[in-house]
């Protein structure tokens, strides 16, 4: 822990100076740490002049990286975004440099009240998920914003390297080099607040979830919430996966009909030759459930499209072949978001979904050619386009 968040370690700097202010001494007290980073530590802390309590943020000052966290918070005014009061910069025996932000105290925060529910090994109650998922506290019914250490505006038409904010909540458009603002970016982090709050654990994943409850989630939420029909749908598993094939059917009511189980070709994943592998278990929309359920094949890409796939990764294969068991075991599943359009819009394929079909028409435009007219040399070369744009 630094020295100046000690219980009980005296900080004292000078503040004013500017604008014709007078300058003057004040100190705080350090009470104890409310929270940790990985570019510094935040703690509690009493100005003896006055009494009041403030959160001091100590931030390393590494030269390999820019912060911009001190010059965005002194452009904010704003009752919804926790108060700057001053800054100052300190050193260590190190000769290390920290910039010190005063900032307005905020007693409950979204990680706080998180990380106490997850101690007491409950979920948090779903009014306080809508609440802090606005990070609205529930106390005071105010909403504010208090950390600004990832922060950085985007100017148009600049580059921008995303290279400080936690991959957890990074937003494709800013890994991706996005240069203009867009409400994408807002959903995504706050997508990833409404996941850790309802998980319970900071850094959403699902290392820690059974994988008949991950089942029961993708089961439940899926069809009503896409609008797909129940009975259009096909779950693959693992041909020695009785414990997937069971749960599907005996608790998710899944016909045995609709449930094939495969080999290791289809349904088995592995990383490589050796190494971190499991069973599988897929989801898949029939588009023509009128040619019945004898002799289906769900490879027919024609009838058949896989949109959802989960890996039970629970085991380590070793150079003899041999499968032991993995010390943590996680889940791999994801949605593809081409395939979902492809349903709901009901197109032939990918390519002519909203996310993609736009990007051919343009390309088509400026080639000079007719994407439905050309040949298939052509539309391959249109859709290589729009897959990669």
């Amino acid at each position: 822990m630094e020295e100046s968040a000690v219980p009980g370690h005296v900080i004292r700097t000078t503040i004013g100076g500017r604008n014709g202010q007078s300058r003057q001494r004040v100190s705080y007290i350090a009470e104890h740490v409310v929270g940790t980073g990985s570019f510094g530590v935040v703690f509690q802390a009493k100005c003896r002049e006055t009494g009041e309590v403030v959160a001091i943020k100590k931030v390393l000052q590494d030269k390999r990286y820019k912060n911009r966290e001190l010059q965005i918070m002194q452009m904010l005014d704003h009752p919804n975004i926790v108060a700057l009061k001053h800054c100052f910069f300190s050193t260590t025996d190190k000769e290390e440099l920290y910039l010190n932000l005063v900032l307005e105290f905020v007693p409950e925060t979204v990680k706080r009240i998180g990380r106490r529910y997850s101690r007491m090994n409950q979920r948090m109650p779903l009014i306080y998920v809508k609440l802090y998922t606005y990070q609205v506290n529930p106390h005071t019914h105010q909403l504010k914003l208090c950390d600004f250490g990832s922060a950085k505006m985007l100017v148009k038409g600049e580059p921008n390297v995303s290279y400080i904010c936690s991959r957890y909540y990074r937003a494709p458009e800013l890994i991706f080099g996005a240069t203009e603002y867009t409400t994408a970016i807002d959903i995504w982090s706050a997508g990833c607040v409404m996941a850790e709050l309802l998980l319970g654990q900071a850094n959403p994943c699902f290392s820690k979830i059974h994988p008949t409850a991950l089942i029961t989630s993708l089961s439940a939420v899926q069809p009503p919430k896409l609008g797909l029909s129940a009975e259009r749908l096909w779950i693959s598993v693992f041909e020695e996966d009785d414990e997937a094939f069971d749960f599907w059917h005996n608790e998710r009511g899944v016909p045995v009909a609709h449930i094939k189980r495969m080999g290791a070709n289809d349904n088995f994943w592995a990383s490589g030759i050796t190494g971190p592998c499991g069973p599988c278990s897929e989801i898949y929309y029939d588009f023509h459930p009128e040619q019945g359920t004898a002799n289906v094949d769900l490879g027919v890409d024609t009838r058949f499209i896989e949109f959802y796939n989960l890996v039970f990764l629970q085991y380590n294969r070793k150079d003899d072949g041999a499968l032991e068991p993995l010390k943590q075991k996680n889940i791999d599943t994801g949605m593809g978001l081409e395939r979902v359009a492809r349903i709901l819009q009901k197109v032939p394929s990918n390519y002519e979904t909203g996310l993609i079909y736009p990007i051919i028409e343009k390309a088509s435009h400026l080639a000079n050619v007719s994407y439905s007219q050309a040949d298939d040399r052509t539309r391959t070369k249109l859709k290589g386009i729009g897959d990669h744009m």
